[in-house]
């Protein structure tokens, strides 16, 4: 798997694979099975925290910067 960094993560939606996000989709639908709204939260969550694994940043520093580069694009 090739480092993923920042400048790889979109301003809107995910560099995950779709098998990715469907595994996350899945656990969360089981574990959660009659709130989508609160599914919708966690899935969200979850993508991001794999998101910052996958860049190699903890996800607090991971939520910092992904709201510094939406706020220098728009």
């Amino acid at each position: 798997m090739n480092q993923k960094t920042m400048a790889d993560v979109p301003i809107s939606g995910t560099f995950l694979l779709p098998a990715e996000i469907e595994a996350i989709t899945q656990a969360v639908e089981h574990e959660i099975p009659t709130d989508p709204a609160l599914q919708a939260i966690y899935i969200a969550r979850r993508i991001m925290r794999k998101e910052a694994e996958q860049i190699g940043i903890d996800y607090p520093s991971y939520l910092s910067q992904l709201t510094a580069k939406r706020m220098a694009t728009g």
